[in-house]
């Protein structure tokens, strides 16, 4: 893994460098969440991905982000504590997480 050169927003290219071949999860639209509404998160999403990988060094593991069934929104509060799960009220700010939280 390189780490020279980081730049402010890495391409595909610049992040499978480092990470490996094919470690990217590249969505198409139909497989992006109708909760994921900002314009620049899709597309980045579609554009460059995201890294499915196990960085145990780190302790990171998105490799999970394959999953089809993964996907379950949650509002920032609901995860920060502010408010408890599935008590559904307008959230602030949406925040998307695939896997399990904890």
């Amino acid at each position: 893994m390189k780490s020279d050169d980081i730049p402010l927003v890495p391409d595909a290219a610049w992040l499978e460098e480092r990470l490996g071949e094919g470690s990217l999860w590249r969505p198409d639209e139909a497989a992006l969440p109708a909760e994921l509404t900002d314009a620049g998160s899709r597309e980045f999403l579609l554009a460059v991905g995201f890294p499915a990988v196990d960085l145990d060094v780190v302790g990171i593991d998105t490799r999970h982000v394959r999953d089809e069934d993964a996907w379950e929104p949650f509002d920032a509060d609901e995860i920060y504590g502010e408010r408890p799960p599935r008590r559904r009220l307008p959230a602030h700010e949406l925040l998307l997480h695939r896997g399990p939280l904890g």
